[in-house]
C-alpha cells in the first residue's frame, strides 16, 4: 500500500510541476511590449497636434484680422496671391518647416496639400522610408476643401 502512495505522490508532483512551467511559460509569452504601443499612440498624437496648431497658427501680423494658416492654405490654393509680403507658397513651406525645427530639429517629414480631386498642391519632403506617423486635417471654405497630411519619418 505504501509504495502505490508514493508513486501517486510522485505522480502528483510532476504534473503539479508540469502545470508550473507551462504557468511560467504562458506568463512570459502572453506579456506583450505594452511600451511600443504606448510609444506608438503618443506619437501618433504628436504629429496630430502638430498638424492642428500649424493649421491655427498666424504667420503675420500686417493684416487684421490675423489670419490663421489654413485661411493662408485656402487663399494661396484659390488666388496664389503674396501673403504678408511674401509668396504664399514659401510661406506655407517655411513656417511649417520652422515649427517642426522648433520642436525636433532632426525630425524628418513629409508634408502634402491635396485639393478635391486627390491632385497635390504643396509637397514638402521626400516620402519617408520604413515606419512613419501621419496626421491629416481637412479645410473646407466655401464649396472648397484642400486635404492636409502631414507624415514624420521614423
Amino acid at each position: 500500500m505504501k509504495k502505490g502512495q508514493t508513486e501517486i505522490i510522485g505522480l502528483m508532483v510532476i504534473v503539479i510541476l508540469f502545470i508550473f512551467v507551462g504557468l511560467i511559460y504562458i506568463m512570459f509569452a502572453g506579456k506583450e511590449d505594452t511600451g511600443s504601443l504606448t510609444r506608438d499612440v503618443t506619437q501618433s498624437v504628436k504629429v496630430q497636434n502638430m498638424l492642428d496648431s500649424y493649421t491655427q497658427f498666424t504667420p503675420c501680423y500686417t493684416e487684421l484680422p490675423y489670419p490663421q494658416m489654413r485661411e493662408v492654405i485656402m487663399d494661396c490654393y484659390t488666388s496664389g496671391e503674396k501673403t504678408c509680403g511674401e509668396d504664399c507658397e514659401t510661406l506655407i513651406t517655411e513656417t511649417l518647416d520652422d515649427m517642426i525645427k522648433a520642436y525636433s530639429s532632426s525630425q524628418e517629414y513629409q508634408f502634402i496639400i491635396r485639393d478635391p480631386k486627390k491632385e497635390e498642391f504643396i509637397i514638402v519632403g521626400e516620402e519617408c522610408p520604413g515606419e512613419a506617423k501621419a496626421a491629416t486635417a481637412l479645410i473646407v471654405v466655401g464649396g472648397q476643401s484642400l486635404t492636409l497630411n502631414l507624415i514624420f519619418c521614423a
